[in-house]
């Protein structure tokens, strides 16, 4: 199986390019729509928000 590296911040990611084609895709379509539901009532916990402030 071949490899590539992709350089995101803020660590690298070994991921294996044959599967590029997926990237798109949504396997679990009920759950996404379940979560943003969820998200948009609720929103996101306070200790998220504080890590992203620190």
């Amino acid at each position: 199986m071949k490899t590539a590296t992709k350089n995101i911040e803020p660590s690298n990611i070994t991921y294996n390019p044959a599967l590029d084609y997926l990237e798109e895709k949504v396997f679990f379509k009920e759950k996404v729509a379940r979560a943003r539901a969820f998200l948009k009532e609720h929103g996101l916990p306070k200790r998220f928000y504080e890590k992203s402030n620190s």
